[in-house]
């Protein structure tokens, strides 16, 4: 057997490379998906596994700049489009790709590498905790009636995705920039709105937008969405709104795009399979058991590659001292002992391996708690964190822990 070649592809190979990874995940690539993949490819953060000069495996990553609490920017690498061949699995394939993806992420300065996982039994073992969650609901339009009743200023523009994605990369920077967990959306990614391919449609209409402004004509927020037709053979309209992205600066300019929504002629539902976990609208329906909670999922996955940079460079809600034991036997070079110096204000980090410890945990623990979305407490009460010192455990809640909860706004 012919040892395997590890190399990152050139430009022209990249159909290729990518070939293994869309059959890992049984999809039948067109033209369309070849494009939407190259136009947020970037060169050098690939590698891939050649056997016999064919492409066996693949793993890239992308340049994200990610918010952590207290609007801090972390520099990330988003790890995408990991996949091995069938006929190849149980060969170390994905564990070489992942380890070179660290390492790349390291010498780059990324103190950070986050994914949205496929399967959420791959990547604990590579030191990946549940970083955020996601829902799936649905609200029958004539359920989304507020108490009190909502008074936003400001007007509605609906707009062409296909053609024009200005405003709303105008207001996703503002939102992402003190929204924990957001990432930022280069050129390409905005340019995988306006392509739109059919495939990735699930049998629903093209892409909509819509607009709001405030009452001096700025954006504030904006919805897309597609409509999946159900009415059949009955001639009563019931169609779904099928809720892409919502984003807006704040909670009544969200509630006001969710009126929008509900508005549309001729549907009656409205879906969203993506949504924060901590709506404002079951909060202000006046009837919210009509909010239907469909499934909640594990969505953005974190690891930290340099837990002090990391962890100093958020904030805590509350100051406080802790000296954390970290294991790390995928990434050795992050385990060890830290003291962590963290407040509202600011935060500092150092290795003390000679320190006792408060806590003992897991990179996969660290990762799931880093950006606030669940409690340390509760990984001790599932036995995936150990607490040496008493009042640790309290003391790591009030730091952590953040309100609103982070999310992750889209699939990488």
């Amino acid at each position: 057997m012919a040892a395997l070649e590890y190399r990152s592809p050139t430009r022209a190979e990249l159909r290729e490379f990518f070939e293994p990874v869309v059959s890992a995940y049984g999809l039948d690539a067109t033209e369309d998906d070849y494009r939407y993949e190259e136009l947020t490819y970037e060169d050098g953060r690939s590698i891939g596994a050649l056997d016999e000069g064919v492409w066996v495996g693949g793993a890239g990553a992308y340049t994200f700049d990610v918010t952590v609490p207290g609007g801090g920017q972390v520099a990330a690498s988003g790890v995408t489009m990991v996949g091995v061949a069938p006929t190849h699995r149980r060969r170390g394939i994905l564990t070489t790709m992942m380890r070179w993806l660290h390492d790349d992420a390291v010498r780059r300065g990324e103190p950070l590498a986050v994914l949205t996982a496929s399967e959420a039994s791959i990547y604990r073992r590579f030191g990946y905790g549940v970083a955020t969650d996601d829902a799936r609901i649905t609200v029958p339009s004539r359920a989304v009636v507020f108490d009190p009743p909502l008074q936003v200023g400001g007007r509605f523009r609906r707009l062409d995705p296909h053609l024009d994605t200005g405003p709303l990369a105008g207001v996703y920077e503002q939102v992402r920039l003190r929204r924990n967990g957001w990432f930022n959306r280069g050129a390409g990614w905005w340019e995988r709105l306006r392509l739109d391919p059919t495939d990735a449609r699930a049998g629903a209409s093209k892409l909509f937008a819509v607009v709001h402004e405030d009452a001096s004509g700025a954006p504030d927020g904006f919805a897309t969405w597609r409509i999946s037709q159900n009415h059949g053979d009955s001639r009563v309209a019931d169609d779904t709104v099928v809720l892409e992205e919502l984003v807006a600066v704040d909670a009544d300019v969200e509630l006001a795009i969710w009126q929008f929504l509900a508005g549309i002629d001729l549907t009656t539902t409205i879906s969203w399979n993506g949504a924060p976990m901590d709506l404002p609208l079951r909060w202000r329906m006046v009837e919210p058991r009509q909010l239907h909670l469909r499934g909640r999922s594990d969505w953005m996955w974190a690891r930290l590659l340099d837990v002090p940079a990391a962890l100093a460079a958020r904030r805590y809600l509350v100051a406080g001292d802790l000296v954390l034991h970290v294991d790390d036997p995928f990434h050795p070079e992050a385990a060890g002992t830290y003291r962590l110096k963290g407040s509202p204000d600011g935060a500092e980090c150092e290795r003390v391996d000679d320190a006792r410890p408060d806590l003992s945990l897991g990179a996969p623990e660290l990762g799931a708690i880093y950006l606030g979305g669940v409690a340390p407490s509760l990984y001790a009460t599932a036995g995936r964190l150990v607490e040496h010192e008493p009042g640790a455990l309290e003391r790591a809640d009030a730091m952590f822990v953040t309100h609103p909860a982070p999310y992750c706004p889209l699939m990488f």
